[in-house]
């Protein structure tokens, strides 16, 4: 599986997380996304979702580093093939069974809806 997808237009939201290509570096940049207007027009690049776009925009698979790095406390995450358990620690059924989780900012989408604090 590769480690890292061209995200679709719906993914965008305040606080994803992606990468972009900074050609007079050749090198990869880290950004988080936040609706200004450097941003609006990222989203109308992303729509394009052409040879040249895709290969500019990326955004990594959720995988167990970016798990830890939330440092959640009372609940234990089981990733398992792209699919995510949420169990509350010491408690013998899961809050959350086999849910598809792309990325990172996602997940934490997913436990701000669930009110698990990260």
């Amino acid at each position: 599986m590769d480690k890292y997808y061209t995200p679709a237009i719906e993914e965008f939201h305040s606080g994803f997380e992606y990468e972009i290509m900074i050609p007079e570096k050749s090198s990869w940049s880290k950004e988080v996304f936040y609706l200004n207007e450097s941003h609006i027009r990222l989203i109308k690049f992303v729509e394009l979702q052409d040879e040249f776009t895709k290969n500019k925009i990326r955004v990594k698979y959720l995988d167990k580093a970016d798990i830890e790095s939330l440092n959640i406390k009372d609940y234990n995450i089981i990733l398992n093939n792209g699919f995510v358990d949420i169990w509350r620690k010491y408690d013998s059924y899961p809050m959350v069974r086999s849910i598809r989780i792309k990325n990172k900012s996602k997940l934490k989408k997913l436990l701000r809806w669930l009110n698990i604090s990260v």
